[in-house]
Parts: C-alpha cells; structure tokens; sequence
C-alpha cells in the first residue's frame, strides 16, 4: 500500500465550504475521515473520469462502520470511496448545523 496524500481538507467549519480540489495521480481509494460536533452535516463528492476531465459526477462513499453506501454523508466516520478511473475529486460540505466538521483525506494506492 501506497499514501500519496494525507491532509486535512476542512477544518473546523461551521459552514457549507468547498475543499480544494484532491488530484488523482495513480491511486485505487480514497479515505476521508469525518469528524466533529455538528448534530447535522451533508457532505458530497464528486468526481470528473480520465476519459472526460470537464464533467463532474456524483460518487458513493462507504461507510466503513456498517458498509452502507450512500452518495451523501451525513454523519460522522470513517469512509472509503473507490476512485478509479477519476482525476480530480471535490468534496464539498453543502450543509452543516449544531457544532463544526473536520474531514481528513488520504488518497491511497493499495496495488491490488
């Protein structure tokens, strides 16, 4: 297994707010770990494919506590997304009330 990256991609926010754009160089998932005292959030990701870098797409995370798959999160945990084949992801908190959210995000290359 490989980490090409591991940051925090937001930081305590108490509002929507867009992270930077995580670059997919080579790697097979992605792990972002949800966590914070908000009572609600809704979080979104999306991706554009290596075969049409301008259109973005919705993508479906997994929830690693009980594998449910979902194409928002919107609790707290950690969660896996396959991202193979994509180039560029957004994730995106569209809505957060109650208390703040911190996502950290590792982009992985497990060589399987």
């Amino acid at each position: 297994m490989f980490v090409k990256e591991f940051k925090k991609i937001i930081d305590g926010a108490t509002s929507a707010t867009v992270a930077d754009i995580l670059n997919n160089t080579n790697c097979d998932t992605l792990s972002l770990n949800v966590s914070g005292t908000a009572t609600s959030l809704t979080i979104t990701i999306e991706a554009n494919n290596i075969f049409n870098s301008t259109e973005y797409q919705s993508i479906a995370a997994i929830k690693l506590s009980d594998f449910s798959i979902n194409e928002t999160i919107t609790s707290t945990g950690l969660f896996e997304i396959p991202i193979e084949a994509t180039a560029n992801i957004k994730v995106s908190l569209t809505s957060v009330s109650g208390g703040d959210v911190t996502v950290e995000a590792r982009l992985v290359n497990t060589g399987v």
